[in-house]
């Protein structure tokens, strides 16, 4: 709720990290505190095995409403009950959950880029629902760990890693390679799997490209704490665009208004539709890479403050119409180049072949 709110958002941006943590960590107490004396009820059909899906998507982060939708419909097609729980939600239902969760029933948490100290509510969350729940499985959707080499991320890190080893029913989905050897390295006693994003399970986005050529660029770069480009770099960007292509679209994955399980699917397919009339993607986000791979747009993929992107980006590197680079300018106009040669009305992504990287997450679903 309070993360709605504009002005929560500048002054959490105002905070030196440490001060940020603290409060945090007095935020999620209350609220433990608070809903297990006044828990909320649910209201679910027990017909079928239940699979509840903590931490979907309830703000403005369309790439992690990508992940919300794909985690659903997944779930949705093994015949499960499917129980959203939203981010904010998180801490209101646990304890009813604890009390009424059946043997067979799963426990499933969205994936990302969360597991860290940067988006640490998620974190908490995560902690305490793993440390709550240690008779049913737990599956973790694939995840990136990064905890920055610094005194608190060291000492949450180490939090971290203690608290996931001691529940051997806990999945963790990993989906670069950094991120899954911190974990075998780091965690003891679980199951840790590595495997794509699941948003490449998303179906049918290729429908979204039109034959006709706009000669549009779609620039998607973020203003956040995760972007790598300077505002000069993204304003140079701007200016190569404009010697190739005759239009300069400028958007992004973060919608500046409210987003929820109920506008997810219409919210997406405005950017899937955006995304399929470019001639060109480019952009550091992360799903905006993934979303131009799988319309079947040529994109031009920028490193961000870690190897999300990069660690990414391996699994689909095979792709002659996705590069992934470095920022530079001569990078940027040789990939330009080199993907402008590209008939884009026959690219295709080999979804057939790709779905094979998650036979893993059935099996522990199953």
């Amino acid at each position: 709720m309070w993360n709605d709110i504009r002005i929560i958002k500048v002054l959490k941006n105002m905070l030196p990290k440490n001060i940020k943590i603290y409060i945090i960590k007095l935020f999620v107490t209350i609220q433990i505190f608070y809903y297990k004396v006044f828990s909320k009820r649910l209201d679910i059909s027990l017909e079928k095995k239940i699979c509840y899906v903590f931490f979907s998507t309830d703000y403005a982060n369309l790439g992690d409403h990508a992940m919300s939708l794909a985690q659903v419909e997944i779930l949705s097609q093994m015949n499960f009950n499917v129980v959203e729980i939203s981010v904010n939600d998180t801490i209101k239902y646990v304890q009813y959950i604890k009390k009424n969760i059946r043997k067979g029933d799963i426990i499933t948490l969205k994936g990302g880029g969360n597991i860290g100290i940067e988006y640490f509510r998620e974190e908490m969350y995560r902690r305490y629902i793993i440390k709550n729940f240690k008779n049913n499985r737990i599956v973790c959707f694939p995840q990136t760990i990064y905890f920055p080499e610094n005194r608190i991320g060291k000492a949450e890190f180490k939090k971290t890693m203690v608290i996931y080893s001691k529940n051997k029913n806990f999945h963790l989905f990993t989906r670069d390679v950094v991120s899954y050897n911190i974990a075998k390295n780091n965690i003891k006693n679980i199951n840790i799997r590595l495997v794509p994003d699941i948003a490449f399970l998303l179906e049918g986005l290729e429908k979204y490209k039109v034959s006709y050529n706009y000669n549009k660029v779609i620039l998607c770069l973020r203003n956040d704490v995760e972007k790598k480009c300077s505002k000069k770099d993204r304003e140079e960007i701007q200016e190569i665009a404009k010697k190739y292509y005759k239009n300069i679209y400028i958007i992004d994955t973060i919608k500046d208004y409210k987003v929820t399980k109920t506008n997810r699917k219409y919210e997406l397919e405005n950017i899937w539709k955006e995304f399929g009339t470019a001639k060109l993607i480019i952009t550091d986000r992360l799903h905006g890479m993934i979303f131009a791979a799988l319309i079947g747009i040529p994109c031009i993929a920028l490193e961000n403050y870690n190897y999300k992107i990069s660690g990414t980006y391996e699994w689909i590197s095979a792709l002659k119409y996705i590069k992934f680079i470095k920022y530079d300018k001569n990078s940027i106009n040789q990939a330009i180049v080199e993907l402008n040669k590209i008939d884009r009305d026959n690219i295709y992504f080999p979804k057939n072949e790709f779905n094979e990287h998650f036979k893993e997450i059935y099996r522990s679903l199953a």
